[in-house]
Formats: C-alpha cells, structure tokens, sequence
C-alpha cells in the first residue's frame, strides 16, 4: 500500500487521463481505426478511446495505469512515473470526463432492396466476379442490396448462421473512392466469411478481394475456408481459427502494395506466436486480385507496388555476400570487437555519418551471421550461399524496420545481451546459433536504415545542386551598381526585374528573406541569389542599342 500513498489523488488522476491512442503511437505501436474506437494490432481484441482501454475477450478494462500493468508488466510505481515523465514531456492535464456519451447502436442490418438489379450489375459487370459464385452467396444470404442506398451488403455471420457484422459497398462508379464501411455495431469476431470442411484457410482484406480469388480459383473452393477482415484487424481470423481446430494452413491473401506486404507480415509472425506453423502468401500479380480478374476479361490491370523496403533489403544481403569470399573461422571476440568499435564511432564521430554507420553494422552483422554458421554447420566452411543469408531474408521485417536510432541501438544491445548470456549459461550449440541470429536480424536493420539515409541525403544534394543550377540560369540583370546602396532601395529595384522576369513569386520570397535577415550584408547575399548585379550604365546602354536597332 505505501506505493499507492507515495503519490497524490491529482498525480493518479493525471496518469490516468493520458489519452492512450497518442502514448501508444509514440512508443510505436500501430492502432487500426475502427468506427470511434481504435484496434491495437498486437492485441487486436483489445479497443482503446481516449484515455480507456477494452479487452472484449476477457470483458475487462480500465485506463492507463492499469493498462500498463496488464499489458507491459510494469509496477504500479513504473507505471505512475512512466505517465507523469510523459504528461509532463506534453503538458497534459487533467481531462474531464464528458457528461454525455454517445451509446453504441444495437447491430442491425440495413434493410434489403425488393430487387439486386444494381448490386447484380455492380458485382458481374464492374467487378467482374464468377456469377456462380455470387449467386451462391446471394442464395446463402450473406450478399445483397440495401434499400435506402443500393450498397452492396457482405454479411458475416457466426456458427449457427446468425447475422453478427455487415460490411457495405457502394455500387456507385463514377467516382474514384466510393463509400465503403461496417455497420454500426458490428462484432468483428465476425466479417464477411465462409466456412469449409478442410484445413485451409484463405485470408483477405476485403469481400471483393475474397470473391475474386474464388472466382479465379473455381475447383473444389467450397472445401476450403475463407474470411475478409473488412478493416478490422485480425480478430475475425483468430475466431475462425479458435472455433474450428480443424484449420491448421492459413493462406494469407493480401493486396499487392505496401500495406499488404507489411500486413501479411504483421499476421504471420502474430500467427507463429499463436502456434501455427503452416503459413503461406498467396500474392496477387497486380494491384490485388480484383484487378488479376480483370486482367483474365482482358482489361488493363491496376500494377501492383513492391515494397521498396524489401527491395533494398534484398540489396543489402547482396552488399554482404560479396564479402563473403573469406570463409575463415572467427571467434565471439571478433563480434565484441565490432560493437566496441561501433560505439566507438556512435560517441566520437556523431550519428549523422550513416556511411560510418553502415559500415560498421555490415562488420558486425557478417560476424554474427559467421558465428551462426559455425553454430549450425560447424562441418562446412562459409560461404555465399550458406543458408544463414536466407535466415536473414526470412526475418526480415519491413514494418519493424522503423523508429529512432536509439531505439535500434537499443534492440541490437539487447539482441547482443541475449547471446552473452546463452554463452554464460553455456547453452546449445543451436541456441547460440538462434541468439546470433536475431543479433544479425537486428544489426541488418540498421544496414537498410542507413542507406535510406545515405540515398535520402544524395537525393536532397542532388535536388539542391539542381535548384541552384535553375536558379543560376533563371537569374534576371539587375542594375544594382552604381545605384542607391540603401537596402530598400536596392531591394525595390531587385524586385521590379524579377517581376518583369515573370518570377513574382522569387520576388515575394526575396523580399519575405530580406525582412527578416540580420544584417546588410546578408541582406546583399540574399539579392545575389535572386539577381544578377549589373552597372547602371551598362543597363542604359543595352536599352539604347536596342533602341538603335
């Protein structure tokens, strides 16, 4: 009890109104948005609102001092001064509580249209999906067409088929982004889905993903199973899989872009911490399966987007083979010589030199990676192809590959840790391996981040150099010699050239630079950027030859 007497009621009442969607987003965690709640993807039964916190699947809840207990572990007095050190870094308040709160609406389906004429066109026409297989989940009851706005409805149901979730669709065309949501009240246990008698399961974004898919793969699809998450995470997926034990394989299906390859990673590695072991990605050629059906009609497919993020990882691994020619054996003083060097460089040399940085993560990772060689094949000398290099493709993971430096130092410090510590407790040869491993996966990852940097400092001196060469060439004459050498002066006559060059704008930047410059001289290399200084007379001359002829 004296950890709870140690602070104020004020103190417990500020810690309490931290709002958690911004805490949480400033540690890195990822929140979905979902209606006026928000999903946290590492737990996605649990809902957060302002500063309180749901966990559907236990029905319990709280605000955040409880929720840092529940989730991270911490005692109450980390937890209190974690908040209060992060109310203070915001200046957050005390909030109060709002005396009116909006109540969740009962879910109901929207009422159906008398006819499916526009969903039927939608659907066939637009979207070109198989008309079988439509009319089977129109027949099923879990497709059709609302009344008051002719949406298309995907309805999700539980076990005994009673409607729970209902996702909607416009089959309006003509514009780009066309409305599409849930229905109020939705249990997103249960999206758009259907179940087989096999062990697959096939995952998808969205109902129209879903559809495609299967009209693209016709023979036998009844057998397998098949949910759309419909914006809503992963927690349809998690109560298809923890109802029916039977599936076992679970295909992931997402968009091919950005967002689908992090969240098929995202899923997969969630799915592994649940047990399962048969996973596979099933990828699209083109932007999604939508558009693979559309292509198979002869239409011109949306492209999809690889993830550049893999790309230069891919590069990266290829750096690193190169170096690979050397197959001699190295000893865990080499890798410990490597971090004090990296450190070294860290305090001395600064954080901006991402050259230095990656030139010194690729040391320490092609020393970890060896060191894991000679942990699992201690036979076979290394080399290029050694299947340690596809141990660190496999790991990759794009949407881990952020945050700030210290925060990667931090991951690769305690990655470093965890194999000091199988060695002091002198652990297998295949846990060692397993600890230079994820040290390599967490060293490689500073490799990509500093050739983001390096790449993303060339293209903004590149950019620079270009501007300045624009610049240069777009230069107007201005007769500033031998004129008034006051500033406003000079600045006036700097401007009227600029302006009869058609570069008004240059000439609004010019003077809002010049306002606010400290001294004449820098005010006169702010004029020298904008305009070329000629003589007066040279300017009269000029006009007079021009006269002339």
């Amino acid at each position: 009890m004296a950890d709870y007497r140690k602070y104020s009621d004020q103190q417990i009442a500020l810690a309490n109104s931290i709002d958690l969607v911004d805490y949480l987003r400033a540690n890195g965690e990822t929140l979905i948005k979902s209606g006026r709640e928000y999903r946290w993807q590492r737990y996605t039964s649990v809902t957060i609102r302002d500063n309180k916190w749901y966990k559907h699947k236990s029905q319990e809840g709280g605000y955040p001092l409880k929720f840092l207990e529940e989730f991270y572990g911490y005692k109450y007095p980390e937890a209190m001064e974690l908040l209060l050190s992060y109310a203070n870094d915001t200046g957050t308040h005390i909030k109060e509580e709002k005396q009116e709160q909006r109540e969740m609406k009962p879910f109901q389906l929207p009422q159906s249209n008398p006819d499916m004429k526009k969903a039927y066109a939608y659907l066939l026409k637009t979207r070109h999906l198989d008309h079988e297989v439509v009319d089977f989940f129109v027949q099923q009851g879990l497709i059709y067409e609302d009344a008051k706005y002719h949406n298309v409805v995907f309805v999700g149901a539980d076990q005994e088929g009673i409607a729970r979730h209902a996702h909607k669709k416009s089959t309006y065309t003509k514009g780009e982004h066309s409305y599409r949501g849930n229905v109020e009240g939705s249990d997103p246990c249960y999206s758009f889905n259907y179940r087989g008698i096999d062990e697959s399961l096939y995952v998808f974004e969205a109902p129209i993903d879903m559809l495609s898919y299967i009209s693209l793969h016709k023979d036998n699809w009844q057998q397998h199973s098949y949910v759309a998450l419909c914006g809503l995470g992963m927690q349809s997926m998690e109560t298809m899989l923890e109802e029916h034990p039977n599936l076992q394989s679970v295909i992931l299906c997402a968009d091919h872009d950005i967002a689908g390859s992090e969240g098929v990673e995202r899923m997969s590695d969630h799915l592994k911490e649940l047990g399962y072991q048969m996973i596979a990605i099933a990828q699209p050629k083109y932007k999604d399966f939508n558009e693979d059906l559309k292509a198979v009609h002869g239409l011109t497919p949306q492209e999809g987007v690889d993830n550049p993020r893999y790309l230069l990882a891919t590069e990266m691994i290829s750096e690193l083979k190169e170096s690979a020619a050397s197959s001699q054996m190295i000893q865990h003083k080499d890798l410990s010589k490597a971090f004090t060097n990296m450190y070294y460089g860290l305090n001395h040399e600064g954080q901006n030199d991402y050259k230095k940085l990656k030139e010194d993560f690729q040391t320490i990772t092609d020393r970890a990676i060896r060191l894991e060689h000679q942990c699992f094949y201690p036979d076979t000398a290394f080399h290029d192809h050694s299947v340690v290099y596809d141990h660190l493709q496999d790991d990759y993971r794009s949407y881990k590959d952020k945050g700030s430096l210290n925060n990667r130092i931090e991951s690769i410090k305690k990655a470093f840790q965890s194999v000091k510590l199988v060695m002091n407790d002198q652990g297998s040869k295949t846990e060692l391996g397993n600890a230079y491993r994820r040290l390599a996966n967490a060293s490689f990852m500073m490799i990509t981040n500093s050739q983001r940097q390096i790449d993303r400092q060339q293209m903004q001196e590149q950019s620079q150099n270009q501007e300045d060469t624009v610049m240069q060439k777009k230069k107007p004459q201005a007769p500033l010699i031998g004129s008034n050498g006051n500033i406003f002066n000079l600045m006036g006559v700097a401007a009227n050239s600029l302006k009869q060059a058609g570069m008004e704008k240059e000439a609004e930047e010019m003077f809002q630079k010049i306002t606010k410059s400290g001294s004449y001289e820098e005010a006169l290399n702010i004029l020298m950027e904008y305009v070329e200084p000629i003589d007066v007379q040279e300017l009269e001359q000029k006009g007079l030859s021009q006269q002339m002829a």
